[in-house]
């Protein structure tokens, strides 16, 4: 059983792929090695041309040979190939895992007495009741012994506490991932049809990704600073950065392929659009009284129109907020959010009526409960924004979500990248709910780093892959004097805010139909779970 003459013998059809199935299920000598797998399958076709068999075998192994060149290249064989490595790579890391537990209890057995080992079992907390510390050690994952550090009050902590997350994020073992805590779950449906880009299996491909991730795990830990995009795959993220790819994702996917399916993507969600704005920038010295004169183009676009107005309106606020030089001083959160931030992105994205915006007040007790995990009040803090949509007066749906870093100390990569990964966690919880219940499949954030505003959008493409991808960045004005690269990236953010009002309109246009919307089962099957270990819930 198992080898390519009683194969050929029982079936009718002798494709490549139905051969590899066939030797994998039933041959004691499967090799698992492509090219000795594809090699011992046109040999058998081979044997049976030159044994004259009967007319019609022959003429069919033939034509299997004749097709050969054209069907080891097919999605199919690569697709069994890649899911033939990915079983290899979890029997090995369920072998290393395995090999460390028989060494632990082995090392357990030389230092404990079998008396101990059996009261552990039969009453495993007795040893810890009123001992604080054993009951620290424990908890080491869930909680930090870190006590906050004590600050000087600023005029800006009424408003916004500069430092509210630095604690928790200096701690760079803090972020590790350990990898016996995680859990390896098989995403792809097999019945499900994979997701294909310009010839490549993106779901096989993204499997593998996912992994190579656990295969690096088993050895070194994952860490925020060098391994984000890896930590955002294990809850079925695939974070697309404009040239700012992990070097595991290179390896996989290739930097060619990962950059045309953000571009394809954002092309087919955002789009583009075009701005004219006058050259004019009025002037310094007149500025309140010339902004009306440089914004009073006609336009025979309505939403350029409305564009306009908005845009007319922000630069007199803004005349009131940012002075005409910048300042050499370092801006705080507090101050940033209040003087920059808030006015310009309330402008794209804030409609009091239907998606207003809301800056909760991160240093507050009140702000410390925990979002978008109902039943589950470990999960992440909420963002510096929350972008809601609203029907009948009530909040149905968070449909957008933003970070916020000022400068200083507390402007640090590994507090950045934290804000990141918290981003993408929010938005597929968030995605996940929205989908569900209305069918809509997008969500957005942004993050600001002191002035640099990057848009980021995620939408489902396939069973199990959540696609994050980088919009694209806007320098957003500190002062005057630097206005004018401001004004070259409104296109990024008007196609940005044309996209989000879109999407409130679809899902309001759906829950306001007379008929209760029915989500597609298939499309809920595409869910999947977000990853939740203790060390990861802090984050």
């Amino acid at each position: 059983m198992g080898d390519p003459q009683t194969y050929f013998e029982e079936h009718a059809t002798w494709s490549l792929i139905s051969f590899l199935q066939y030797r994998r299920q039933y041959a004691k000598d499967f090799t698992r090695d492509k090219l000795n797998e594809h090699r011992t399958y046109t040999k058998g076709l081979e044997r049976i041309i030159s044994n004259n068999e009967s007319k019609e075998k022959c003429a069919q192994a033939q034509k299997c040979l004749n097709e050969f060149n054209d069907e080891k290249s097919s999605h199919e064989v690569d697709a069994f190939w890649m899911s033939d490595s990915i079983k290899l790579t979890k029997l090995s890391y369920a072998k290393s895992a395995l090999d460390k537990t028989i060494e632990e209890t082995k090392e357990i057995r030389s230092i404990v007495s079998d008396e101990t080992i059996f009261t552990l079992r039969d009453d495993n907390a007795f040893l810890y009741v009123n001992t604080p510390e054993s009951k620290r050690v424990l908890d080491r994952d869930c909680e930090s012994d870190e006590k906050p550090r004590k600050r000087t009050k600023t005029e800006d902590d009424d408003y916004y506490d500069d430092e509210s997350e630095s604690d928790e994020s200096d701690d760079e073992c803090g972020l590790r991932l350990n990898v016996e805590e995680m859990g390896f779950d098989e995403y792809v449906d097999r019945n499900d049809i994979p997701f294909i880009f310009k010839t490549k299996n993106i779901s096989a491909l993204f499997e593998s990704y996912r992994s190579k991730v656990l295969a690096h795990a088993q050895n070194s830990d994952l860490i925020m600073t060098k391994n984000y995009h890896e930590i955002l795959s294990l809850s079925h993220i695939l974070l697309l950065q404009m040239d700012n790819y992990s070097e595991m994702q290179v390896k996989t996917f290739s930097r060619e392929t990962l950059e045309d399916l953000r571009k394809d993507i954002k092309s087919k969600l955002i789009g583009k659009e075009k701005v004219a704005l006058d050259d004019n920038d009025g002037g310094l010295h007149e500025l309140r009284e010339t902004i009306t004169e440089s914004f009073s183009k006609e336009f025979n676009s309505t939403a350029e129109k409305e564009f306009l107005r908005r845009m007319k309106f922000l630069f007199e606020r803004l005349s009131y907020t940012i002075p005409l030089h910048p300042l050499k001083e370092i801006i705080s959160e507090g101050t940033l959010v209040a003087n920059i931030i808030s006015p310009i992105l309330r402008i794209f994205f804030h409609d009091s009526y239907i998606h207003p915006t809301i800056w909760p007040n991160t240093s507050s007790t009140s702000a410390k409960i925990r979002k978008l995990a109902i039943g589950d009040p470990s999960r992440a803090k909420q963002p510096d924004m929350i972008g809601k949509t609203v029907n009948n007066g009530k909040f149905v749906y968070e449909t957008m979500f933003g970070e916020v870093t000022g400068e200083g100390k507390n402007n640090t990569e590994k507090k950045n990248l934290i804000d990141l990964v918290r981003l993408g966690i929010f938005m597929k919880d968030s995605l996940d709910n929205i989908s569900r219940k209305t069918g809509v499949n997008r969500i957005f954030s942004w993050q600001v780093i002191v002035t640099k505003w990057t848009g980021y959008m995620m939408t489902l493409i396939s069973p199990g892959i959540y696609v994050m991808i980088d919009t694209g960045s806007v320098d957003l004005p500190r002062s005057f004097e630097v206005c004018n690269t401001f004004l070259t990236g409104l296109d990024t953010m008007f196609a940005f805010q044309i996209a989000y009002e879109k999407t409130i309109k679809d899902i309001l246009s759906i829950m306001n139909k007379s008929e209760e919307f029915e989500s597609d089962d298939n499309f809920k099957g595409w869910h999947r779970s977000t990853l939740g270990t203790p060390l990861f819930k802090r984050i």
